[in-house]
């Protein structure tokens, strides 16, 4: 499959973190956190549901720290398994792809290409794609409404059990697991105060993924009570502690002033640690901060940045500060292709 995507859709292999192959987890190291830190910073999360994997409890918990963290996920379906084996599962009403149909493959394409994972030649994808099919080693001749024996609630529940064991023993982990599982409801019961529970005790450990979640917890309101002010707390301690999505975070607590004085140069500061870290997000939201702090030279960088990765608002706002005369000649920007004719033709 790691073949297909990088001879059909233009991906490089050294992009794609896939758990299974060889090679891809640090020997004699922990294997979660470098789970953790590519869940975190990847653009898409594929899941394979074959039924080895819908009978792993560690590849569910897996999968709800994709949910967690609002990663975009895209399941796949491999025979003999179908959506009718998700019934009676945790995965029950999640829309899925089948990894052998060719329609679905067309949508995985598509959607990758709009939003810039893949490269946008159909021609090559359909060629690659025909080849994947004609050579998987697949058995398509299953019936589609036959059921699996997917029967995964009993290790489930022991794998859970297993992890509640060892957070009480102060396993940083299982503890950071839970806190996500617990607080969002992924394949247990919903309990905010269990959840916020678990991430203090992994948070009190110096671990800023869990850090950062309190944060998020406490700035969307738990039991309907926003506190801004513990937001700010875990926010600024994940972002001090190297992690790359608080620090835009912290960013904007400071650019609204919430749980904090308003600071715009610190926001300014935040966001440009958090590009420097490779969060090219952040492009946008700098630029504007540069605007508020009329520093327009400055914003035209940043939104030449934005408008790059084809950021709509980015052109259009270049456009604006080009008329005004701020950065290089509009000219030369339009000759590279980047401002849209309908914004070219009000400059």
């Amino acid at each position: 499959m790691i073949d297909f995507f990088v001879s059909s859709m233009d991906i490089h292999r050294q992009e794609i973190f896939c758990t299974s192959m060889k090679g891809t987890l640090p020997p004699g190291k922990p294997f979660i956190p470098s789970i953790q830190r590519a869940i975190t910073g990847c653009n898409a999360v594929v899941i394979l549901l074959t039924q080895a994997y819908l009978e792993s409890p560690f590849c569910l918990a897996e999968l709800g720290a994709a949910w967690a963290l609002n990663q975009e996920i895209y399941p796949l379906t491999v025979s003999p398994i179908t959506y009718k084996d998700l019934e009676r599962t945790p995965l029950q009403g999640i829309q899925c792809l089948d990894l052998q149909s060719k329609d679905d493959l067309e949508i995985l394409y598509d959607r990758w290409a709009k939003c810039g994972i893949a490269s946008r030649n159909f021609g090559v994808f359909q060629k690659g794609l025909n080849q994947f099919l004609s050579d998987s080693p697949m058995d398509v001749g299953i019936s589609r409404d036959k059921k699996g024996k997917v029967e995964p609630s009993q290790g489930l529940k022991r794998y859970i059990e297993t992890l509640e064991m060892k957070a009480k023993r102060g396993d940083l982990q299982s503890q950071f697991l839970l806190g996500y599982m617990y607080s969002e409801g992924i394949l247990v019961p919903l309990d905010e105060r269990k959840g916020i529970d678990y991430l203090r005790e992994a948070a009190g450990q110096n671990e800023p993924a869990a850090q950062y979640r309190l944060s998020s917890l406490y700035y969307k309101g738990i039991a309907g009570r926003q506190d801004f002010d513990k937001a700010f707390e875990w926010e600024e301690k994940a972002a001090q502690n190297g992690y790359v999505p608080a620090m835009e975070g912290l960013a904007w607590l400071y650019r609204t002033g919430l749980g904090c004085k308003r600071d715009l140069k610190e926001a300014e500061r935040w966001y440009e640690r958090a590009i420097e870290n490779g969060y090219s997000s952040a492009y946008r939201p700098l630029a504007e901060v540069c605007e508020l702090l009329l520093q327009f030279d400055d914003a035209v960088g940043w939104w030449e940045k934005a408008a790059e990765r084809n950021d709509s608002y980015a052109c259009y706002r270049l456009a604006k500060l080009y008329k005004e005369g701020y950065g290089e000649h509009p000219g030369l920007f339009e000759s590279r292709g980047v401002v849209p004719k309908s914004i070219r033709a009000r400059v």
